[in-house]
């Protein structure tokens, strides 16, 4: 991600003072671009795209045209993952392990899918945290045999 942050910054060096919009498809990079413009004190406002979903809920993406019939069809489970973990929270389930487990075994149901990693981040810091005591995001990713996808989903506020 270094090299997209000087991508970034030399792009809002040219922009000078200016809105930009960045997808939340990518948290990590939303979140280190918008550390840079602050710790920097650039003229940029950030603003974040919610993710645009097909209907079973897989993000939009380039790479998912790299993924077979039967990829695609499978590629759904990473919002399934994320929806199961945010219904756990909203549920009042608070352990950040329970919801990283619960995200491992939907995906790992998955014929298709590898799991890479499955965490539970603070939005202010996009640390692993292991209770939901500040606003937080599920954060996932699998690889497929033709793709690797990642995918992440708000999670509702502890009760």
């Amino acid at each position: 991600l270094h090299g997209v942050l000087k991508v970034v910054h030399r792009l809002f060096d040219l922009t000078g003072s200016c809105r930009a919009y960045f997808g939340e498809k990518d948290a990590q990079q939303l979140f280190l671009v918008r550390r840079m413009v602050e710790e920097r004190e650039l003229p940029v406002t950030v603003v974040p795209c919610p993710t645009a979903r097909a209907p079973d809920g897989l993000a939009h993406s380039s790479r998912n045209a790299r993924l077979s019939a039967e990829e695609r069809d499978q590629a759904g489970c990473l919002f399934l993952a994320l929806s199961e973990a945010a219904a756990l929270a909203r549920g009042g389930e608070t352990d950040a392990a329970i919801l990283i487990a619960a995200m491992g075994r939907e995906i790992g149901a998955t014929p298709l899918a590898r799991l890479d990693y499955a965490a539970v981040v603070g939005e202010g810091t996009f640390e692993p945290i292991t209770r939901l005591e500040v606003p937080a995001r599920a954060v996932v990713a699998a690889r497929f045999p033709s793709a690797r996808l990642i995918d992440n989903l708000r999670l509702p506020p502890a009760a």
